[in-house]
């Protein structure tokens, strides 16, 4: 009697199927980011508000907020980013090159944004608005400003490019690039809505107008574009943190409408809408081939392969173990030829074949738990632009 046919479906009777709650807030393993952007945000602010808290307790109110709040916001992105995720840490973006301390990418930001501020003080000067009327080396106020502003360009960057952009990203049509390396919707989208905020961000600093908030957004696009080129966050820091540091503490202009301890002294007058008047020279005009100008520098790099960034696949930190298609292909490709049955010769004896038989020259069959299995963290390529 022939044994009955086993239908398809009887392999995966058993399987559970998942609940309709599962499948409205899992997918791929994990929580779907617009649930990942609802918990990310409270979850910051918890941790962002007990960091200052604490802080408070050892140092200034000043310094707590951008120590205390940085630790806390990153806290809170390292968290979400290995839990509810599944990512690799690395991923986040604040990875170091190996063997490189301080990073590359963070000094050639430094390199930009100093060249970027003495273009802008140069241009006011051979206008007649600005005039420097001294110069007093206090290594005190440097050091001051470094740690200061370190610390202002660390906060704002992790908050604007840091795991906020990614989920939108993901958010918004994931990390797959567009036709002829172009960026992906998720990403012009992430960096539409972060660059707003970035914006918005300093609409309550002393001096701000309309057009303040206008160019800070075209910063706010500078540094989103900083990013998207590494996928890293050593470029944006850099370029924030050496463009604040030039602004205020060497070159004596306001910072975002604060003003500074400075080296040098400053006399400043010109039209407003030039010069950025009060507010800074990111408020003014001239602060707009600056910054178009580094953005065309920064694709132009990408272009010619100056980095090589790491796009994460959505691929779960851990992936299940899943019988497929495509895993028994692999396991079918490990499997020897088929060995052709030749006619036994006569005269051969039967102790001559079963020593030509040994264990090295017999086929080894790879058994299934040796087939490798896909990497916990696949790339899902490289980012051209």
């Amino acid at each position: 009697m022939q044994p009955l046919p086993v239908s398809d479906g009887a392999a995966t009777r058993g399987e559970e199927q998942p609940s309709f709650a599962a499948r409205l807030f899992v997918a791929e393993g994990r929580l779907r980011p617009v649930w990942r952007l609802m918990l990310f945000v409270p979850l910051a602010s918890v941790c962002m508000a007990l960091g200052a808290t604490l802080g408070a307790l050892f140092t200034s109110e000043e310094a707590a907020t951008e120590i205390g709040g940085t630790a806390g916001l990153l806290a809170a992105s390292l968290l979400m980013t290995r839990f509810a995720d599944r990512r690799p840490l690395r991923s986040l973006g604040l990875v170091l090159r190996p063997g490189r301390l301080p990073d590359r990418d963070f000094l050639l930001g430094c390199l930009i944004a100093f060249a970027q501020l003495g273009l802008l003080l140069s241009i006011e000067v051979a206008c007649g608005w600005t005039r420097i009327v001294s110069l007093h080396w206090d290594g005190r106020v440097l050091l001051g400003g470094v740690g200061l502003f370190l610390g202002v360009a660390f906060l704002e960057e992790m908050l604007s490019r840091g795991y906020l952009f990614q989920t939108l990203e993901a958010l918004c049509g994931g990390w797959k690039s567009g036709r002829r390396g172009a960026p992906s919707s998720g990403a012009i989208i992430a960096l539409a809505l972060t660059s707003i905020g970035f914006g918005l961000m300093h609409a309550g600093n002393p001096n701000a107008s309309a057009p303040a908030v206008v160019l800070l957004v075209l910063a706010g696009v500078e540094l989103g574009v900083a990013y998207l080129v590494t996928r890293r966050l050593w470029l944006p820091i850099g370029l924030h943190f050496a463009w604040n540091l030039a602004e205020g503490t060497v070159f004596g202009f306001p910072v975002s409408g604060q003003e500074v301890a400075s080296l040098l002294q400053l006399e400043r007058s010109g039209p407003l809408l030039w010069t950025g008047g009060a507010f800074g020279p990111e408020a003014g005009v001239f602060a707009i081939p600056v910054s178009l100008g580094n953005i065309a520098l920064m694709l132009w790099l990408a272009r010619r392969g100056f980095w090589q960034p790491e796009l994460w696949a959505p691929a779960l930190l851990k992936p299940a173990v899943t019988t497929s298609a495509a895993t028994a292909a692999a396991f079918e490709n490990t499997l020897p030829p088929a060995i052709e049955t030749q006619p036994a010769i006569a005269t051969q004896p039967t102790t001559a074949i079963a020593e030509t038989a040994t264990p090295a020259t017999m086929p080894q069959i790879t058994a299934p738990s040796q087939i490798p299995t896909p990497s916990e963290t696949s790339l899902a390529g490289k980012a051209r632009w």
